[in-house]
């Protein structure tokens, strides 16, 4: 049995999906299945657990949403949504 999901990808990569035939979506489709089964698998949190716990930690230690925002800007990444901002 088959059950569909939806994954946000990039534009481009999203058009070269939307360009092949139904045979290699079909086929990609069990790719994905399985590079998703192995990556879950190898994972000994769930990301999320693992981001929250990176999270806290760096809270504990002292880092506030501005001190990340500006960590960001002398990186020049102002494009980068702060994770920890309200």
């Amino acid at each position: 049995m088959m059950a569909s999901i939806n994954i946000d990808l990039d534009d481009y990569t999203a058009s070269l999906y939307a360009a092949i035939p139904e045979e290699q979506k079909r086929k990609l489709s069990l790719l994905i299945g399985i590079k998703l089964r192995e990556f879950l698998a190898s994972c000994p949190r769930p990301i999320q657990a693992t981001m929250d716990r990176m999270g806290a930690e760096a809270m504990e230690r002292g880092l506030t949403p501005e001190i990340l925002d500006s960590i960001l800007r002398d990186k020049g990444e102002e494009d980068i949504p702060n994770p920890i901002a309200n």
